[in-house]
């Protein structure tokens, strides 16, 4: 085997000092426009771009394309100085975009589907579990309930009863008495967490203490069985107090099992409830139960309706903590398809904070990727300041100034930077709202999150930064240039009839169609009217025709190009239109009436009217606009070239 040439320490950082040197090059200066500078990268970018985007024999030359890309620049200019780039539209339209754009390179759509259908593949299974809820609503009492969580998870795995430490140490005062038991469970029923360990821990097993925001759990899952799907159900009750005398807890039994015997003989709820109403008894009342499934409802009702064999069932009289009720199973619905569940799922991961696509996962991904570290006592600190009247207006000193809120990639951000930041972003409100304060500080950190994410994604995207900058700016050439000429205030009627006069010579048509339409909702009038307009040299109908209303006629001049392609003009020598008979189109249906088109009359250089030069003038007259504001935005904006870096971006081109 030959040997291979060593390449020496010498050769290797002559290579890494020409690529060092090549990636400065990218960002020196070559296109400086007022204030504005574009980089050779950039423009190379912009340049190679527009290479690709247009036909072969359009394209233009590095100069001249130079050329057109300052006069963009200047738009932007302008855009920024009439305070487009601060609009909220503007700036929402370009975060969507921008979160799509960094969404491709961050958000893994394998790894969305997949905890899609992991979620959904709880659904098919509903689960019996016990849990140890130990509270935990501030820092100390988080700390002691997490050092109680992790003792009893090892007196468990050493073999302690479950039941037992439940009712001993369990501050769920519903299920501690019962050892626990919570009963079975469907999946989405529960908060994430709380969902996210029983599905997790195998049947027989006791989960990891984990945290919610009521507490530290322990969870022990039982058994499991087949989803049974959800239930709608009607019910029909009655209240009683919770101490109620026995002969009224009698008396309201008898009614309600009168109630049942009705309602088994046919009678609907509401007629049921009508007839009581008149007379005189609004004890009975009515509502509908959605979504009844284990978890959601209390365990005995959702046996109860589940053991409810058809549609239409009622189940017996039932006793419950708030009277006696009547249910009626309305329908069942097993388990939904994964297309159709998938809204529920994204719905469910959202609201417990854990979304996985969308702009909230991209965000939470940022942050972790930025490495996001806040100081809570820090920051409760300069908010408690900031929103005191007192201090309003102030700048934060000492300690305030000095402690870090927040860090980024380990890098400290302290209350007097973010003030500066609040002071030049947020209009001053008094007195300031600590919601305010926290949101403007979540936009100052998720800013800082962004632009780190933005840099260490150009590692790897070198042409990111100018993709991203592309759409921001064709964004406010668009807001720029529908203020300055598409929507400008000029265009007024007075204004467009003035710029007429003024180019009423160069406004004619070449060659123009006199075109003549007669509509009727009568077919067999319009079919005979065309046999004697198309075929002889009438030039219109009768009077008598017209008078009768059956049909209405209008007159058109058109260009050649708006000439409907049914109406036969080659048919006739041009020269000889008003010789020949009239080529007709067809007569057709349009709408409820039935509509004739005939050609009467061609002519050469005509004058338009003012209606019919409407869309040329318009295009006119917005040209005029456009090339004034060129006209002044080069006066305002001096245009420098670097000829150095220019030389060398077209050498890197031609190479």
């Amino acid at each position: 085997m030959p040997m291979q040439p060593k390449i020496s320490l010498l050769t290797v950082l002559m290579l890494l000092l020409g690529l060092c040197a090549t990636l400065r090059a990218q960002d020196d200066p070559l296109l400086i426009v007022g204030s504005d500078t574009t980089s050779v990268g950039e423009l190379q970018y912009a340049y190679q771009k527009n290479l690709r985007c247009v036909a072969a024999g359009t394209q233009q030359t590095l100069d001249e394309f130079i050329a057109s890309y300052a006069q963009f620049r200047m738009k932007v200019l302008d855009a920024y100085a009439q305070g487009l780039a601060q609009k909220s539209s503007f700036q929402e339209e370009y975060a969507r975009y921008r979160d799509y754009q960094l969404g491709l390179y961050l958000l893994d759509s394998s790894h969305i589907d997949s905890t899609y259908r992991a979620l959904y593949n709880h659904l098919a299974e509903e689960r019996e579990v016990s849990h140890i809820l130990l509270l935990a609503q501030d820092s100390v009492q988080t700390e002691k309930a997490k050092r109680l969580a992790d003792s009893l998870y090892g007196r468990l795995l050493a073999g302690d009863d479950f039941t037992t430490l439940a009712k001993a140490y369990s501050q769920d005062n519903t299920t501690a008495p019962q050892g626990g038991r919570i009963g079975y469970i469907s999946a989405l029923t529960m908060i994430y967490p709380f969902d996210r360990a029983v599905y997790s821990t195998p049947v027989g097993s006791v989960s990891k203490p984990f945290i919610s925001s009521l507490g530290y759990h322990l969870v022990k899952v039982m058994r499991t069985r087949p989803a049974r799907g959800t239930m709608q159900a009607a019910q029909l009750y009655t209240l009683l107090p919770p101490l109620a005398a026995e002969l009224d807890v009698s008396k309201a039994k008898h009614n309600m099992d009168s109630a049942l015997l009705a309602l088994r003989a046919g009678l609907s709820i509401d007629t049921l409830i009508h007839h009581h109403e008149l007379q005189g008894d609004s004890s009975l009342h009515h509502n509908l139960l959605q979504n009844l499934c284990a978890g959601r409802y209390p365990e005995q009702l959702v046996d109860l309706l589940f053991s409810l064999q058809r549609d239409g069932d009622y189940s017996p009289v039932t006793r419950t903590a708030y009277g006696w009720a009547i249910f009626q199973r309305i329908a069942h619905s097993p388990q939904p398809s994964y297309q159709k569940a998938l809204p529920d799922l994204r719905a469910y991961l959202e609201q417990a904070g854990q979304p996985v696509e969308g702009g909230a996962a991209l965000m939470a991904k940022i942050r972790r990727m930025a490495h996001l570290v806040n100081h809570a006592k820090n920051i409760k600190a300069l908010f408690a300041w900031m929103s005191q009247s007192d201090h309003q207006g102030q700048k934060p000193e000492g300690s305030l100034a000095e402690a870090k809120l927040f860090e980024v990639n380990r890098h400290g951000y302290t209350g007097s930077d973010f003030y500066q930041w609040y002071s030049a972003h947020q209009p001053a409100a008094k007195p300031l709202d600590l919601n305010k304060l926290r949101q403007a500080l979540t936009a100052y950190s998720d800013d800082l999150c962004l632009a780190y994410a933005v840099e260490n994604l150009t590692l790897q995207h070198p042409d990111l930064p100018y993709l991203l900058n592309e759409f921001h700016d064709g964004l406010l050439l668009f807001d720029i240039s529908d203020q300055k000429i598409w929507n400008n205030q000029l265009l007024q009627q007075d204004s467009l009839k003035a710029f007429y006069r003024l180019h009423q010579g160069a406004l004619r048509y070449d060659s123009c169609y006199t075109v003549e339409s007669y509509t009727s909702s009568d077919s067999l009038a319009l079919v005979k009217a065309a046999k004697r307009l198309c075929t002889q040299k009438l030039k219109s109908l009768s009077k008598t025709d017209l008078k009768k209303g059956t049909i209405k006629v209008t007159s058109q001049r058109i260009s050649a190009q708006q000439l409907p392609p049914n109406l036969p003009a080659k048919q006739c020598d041009l020269k000889r239109m008003n010789a020949c008979p009239n080529p007709c189109c067809p007569v057709i249906r349009q709408g409820n009436h039935f509509l004739l088109k005939r050609l009467v009359a061609f002519e050469t250089n005509v004058p338009m009217t003012y209606q019919e030069s409407l869309p040329r003038l318009m295009a006119l007259y917005q040209q005029h606009l456009l090339d004034r504001w060129q006209h002044e935005l080069a006066q305002r904006y001096p245009v420098h070239v670097n000829p150095d870096a220019l030389q060398a971006l077209k050498r890197s081109l031609h190479e």
